[in-house]
This record gives C-alpha cells, structure tokens and sequence, in this order.
C-alpha cells in the first residue's frame, strides 16, 4: 500500500502527532487501531516490510521533502512543519504525496 492509498480520504489524515487512533489520541505508527496519519506517520507505516525502513523511508521523506518548495512556494520548511501548518488541507498533502508517485 501506497502513503496516498492511506491517506485515501480528509478522515485518515492527521496533524499533531505522526498518527491517531479513533479516539483522536495519539498512538504508534504500528498499533492496529490506528486510524489516521500524518504525512511522515503514513509513509513510515507504508513502507514494504522487505525494505529497510530506516534507509528507504527516509529515501521516500527525503523525496516529498524535495517537492516541498514546489508546493508551498518556498524553501526550508520541515515536512513536519509542513503537514501541521494550521490551515493545511488534505488535498494539498494528497496532491504532495501523487506528485512523487507515493
């Protein structure tokens, strides 16, 4: 499964915490009632078990990372920072996350 397949609808994203279980309380990426995710949350939980989620997750991060500039007008922002902006919408990190094909 694909970060953008998880982040499939505005209800299973999250900002805060790196994902959240149905309660709204913050929870580890892995807990099975984790119900949304955070932009770094998803890819981390995402990624293949056959990979090295160290390397190839941060690989993937550091991918998104590089767009960020393209889709918010500007250099040095976090991806963290990013995803938890107040005003931040889903369709931004949607459109983020099919912009690097995750």
């Amino acid at each position: 499964m694909k970060p953008s397949e998880l982040l499939s609808s505005p209800e299973k994203w999250c900002q805060g915490s790196n994902a959240r279980d149905i309660h709204g309380d913050s929870c580890d990426i892995f807990f099975e009632r984790a119900a949304c995710f955070c932009v770094i949350g998803a890819v981390l939980r995402c990624w293949p078990e056959d990979y090295s989620r160290d390397e190839d997750s941060n690989a993937a991060l550091d991918l998104i990372a590089s767009r960020l500039p393209e889709a918010v007008g500007s250099t040095g922002t976090k991806l963290s920072r990013w995803n938890d902006t107040e005003g931040r919408t889903f369709d931004e990190v949607r459109t983020l996350l099919l912009s690097v094909n995750l």
